[in-house]
């Protein structure tokens, strides 16, 4: 009897997906770019089935939008000798109270003869029926689950049979299986949740970002860092460096309160540096450099740098000095010695009046004293007192 033993190692515990599919290479995994839920899918054939393909679409039904399964995956199917053999599929829970869910996805891609339609039904352990009889539509999909969503047992034995008075033999286009599994923590933070998601969706990622995106804490996703401090988890880094990005810095990010670091460094960004980033109340290192950002660096940012509260990087970058508060900066550095040049010549222009005076005074043997009172614009004011007034010392 053909046995599968569940998923497989890479994904334990996790959503299960096995597509029908002819291949020499055992354990054969798939991805398809198309895929909403962005699954794995794992290679399922048995010796004794006989595997049957369409180049022909095959269409969802209304009802069964929601599980998104690939055209490609749909294309292909097995089906038993005849329509007295089932398909059978054996599968070992990890204990006898684990909850089993499994959805069983069908497609007719064999066109049947005067117009007939095949018809099957689903046992399990040999006796009891899942579902009703399911008649299937000629390059139409149907996604069956058992009445009893929740599964439990220490085997569970699949059976897909031709149904009472159907002469044609069951087939199986794909199976999940998975099982519900208690996690010691609760969800991630739903603000991180959502922003992250929506993240993934703007920038189009393809990282394995499935689940929940701390909890369990052995499969938090690739690139981020959580914080298990508190009750509940929350996102504190996130690193997308060098991950295809382009366009602006999504404002999705702002949702991130609890962020602490955020690389997005060595990417196609573009634009100006929004000034959003500086609101994140716990952010300490954004690194932004080798990105193609523009215009002005934000104030805030800057300041938050110089308080030394925020290490900013934003080197290699089109002209990262064209920001307002950079040309700001280039003024002063060159204000500062002219004031100070002119400072200097008034007091030497000061100083040599003063003695000039003084040698006039000597000269026309007068005997006065000539005292500095101030500086009036480009003037120098100077008040000559006669000599009988007293000499004030410094």
């Amino acid at each position: 009897m053909p046995k599968y033993n569940g998923c497989p190692s890479i994904i334990p515990h996790k959503l299960c997906s096995c597509l029908i599919f002819q291949s020499q290479i055992p354990n054969q995994l798939h991805w398809y770019p198309d895929d909403g839920y962005d699954r794995i899918w794992n290679r399922l054939l048995f010796d004794e089935w006989i595997p049957i393909s369409t180049s022909s679409t095959v269409y969802s039904l209304s009802t069964d939008n929601a599980y998104n399964i690939p055209d490609v995956v749909l294309r292909t199917a097995a089906k038993s000798q005849n329509s007295t053999t089932p398909l059978s599929l054996h599968f070992s829970p990890p204990d006898s109270l684990s909850q089993c869910y499994v959805y069983f996805h069908f497609a007719e891609i064999e066109k049947l003869e005067n117009g007939q339609q095949r018809e099957l039904t689903i046992l399990l352990n040999g006796e009891r029926y899942l579902t009703e009889s399911v008649t299937l539509d000629y390059l139409n999909s149907r996604t069956i689950l058992p009445t009893e969503l929740a599964i439990m047992g220490e085997q569970l034995e699949f059976s897909i049979t031709a149904a009472e008075g159907s002469k044609f033999p069951p087939i199986l286009n794909a199976v999940e299986i998975f099982v519900s599994k208690e996690l010691p923590n609760k969800t991630t933070a739903i603000q991180d949740v959502e922003a992250i998601m929506e993240i993934k969706k703007l920038y189009k990622l393809t990282r394995n970002w499935q689940g929940d995106p701390c909890v369990p804490r052995e499969y938090s996703w690739d690139g981020l860092h959580c914080s298990y401090i508190y009750t509940i988890p929350s996102i504190i880094s996130v690193n997308l460096s060098s991950s295809n990005l382009t366009g602006k810095i999504a404002t999705s990010f702002l949702n991130l309160k609890t962020i602490e670091s955020l690389d997005l460094s060595y990417n196609d960004l573009t634009g100006p540096l929004p000034e959003f980033l500086a609101q994140l109340p716990n952010l300490y290192t954004l690194d932004l450099h080798g990105n193609k950002f523009t215009g002005s660096i934000p104030e805030d940012l800057l300041q938050k740098s110089r308080d030394g509260t925020l290490v900013l990087s934003v080197n290699e970058n089109p002209d990262p000095c064209q920001s307002v508060a950079c040309k700001r900066g280039k003024k002063k550095e060159f204000v500062i010695p002219v004031v100070a040049s002119s400072t200097a010549a008034v007091l030497l222009l000061l100083f040599i009046f003063s003695r000039l005076a003084i040698y006039k005074q000597k000269r026309n043997g007068a005997q006065r004293h000539e005292k500095v009172v101030g500086v009036d614009g480009d003037y120098v004011r100077v008040s000559i007192d006669p000599i009988n007034r007293s000499m004030l010392c410094s």
